[in-house]
């Protein structure tokens, strides 16, 4: 009977920061790096999480604020992003998405205040390009209006 050696094809490396806390950690399978990746905060506070299939970025990419609240969410699909990008601020509010096609912008851009009571921005991607931007808000009492062709 044949024995299944696939458990040794798989090595952790691990990169320090001079202090000794733990940098980045990383899998690999016969010499490609495949599954989570994390680093770390000198903290010790997950900082950024990256998922890979053999040496592809393939998943959700995450990225935290030191206080561990998310602060981005990324999706790739064979190592280019392809869907919604939304970023955060540290309170959990949903501060901006961004549509990407095969690593390109391509969508409509929306950007929100920390209250996510309004849209501040809009903007119009089409392959990568900006197409048109409005911008709105209010400041001082007064409300204000831009679009940019």
């Amino acid at each position: 009977m044949a024995q299944d050696n696939s458990l040794d094809k798989v090595e952790i490396r691990k990169l320090y920061y001079r202090s000794g806390a733990l940098w980045w950690e990383t899998p690999f399978v016969d010499g490609k790096i495949h599954g989570i990746r994390n680093r770390y905060y000198e903290s010790g506070v997950l900082c950024e999480e990256f998922s890979y299939v053999n040496d592809e970025r393939h998943g959700i990419e995450k990225w935290y604020y030191e206080s561990s609240a998310l602060r981005r969410e990324s999706p790739y699909v064979n190592g280019e992003r392809n869907g919604i990008v939304k970023v955060y601020y540290e309170s959990g509010s949903l501060k901006y998405e961004t549509p990407y096609v095969n690593g390109v912008k391509h969508g409509v851009l929306k950007v929100y205040d920390e209250d996510k009571a309004i849209i501040v921005c809009l903007a119009l991607y089409d392959n990568g390009k900006n197409v048109t931007s409005v911008e709105f808000g209010t400041k001082g009492g007064q409300s204000w209006l831009n679009i940019v062709p």
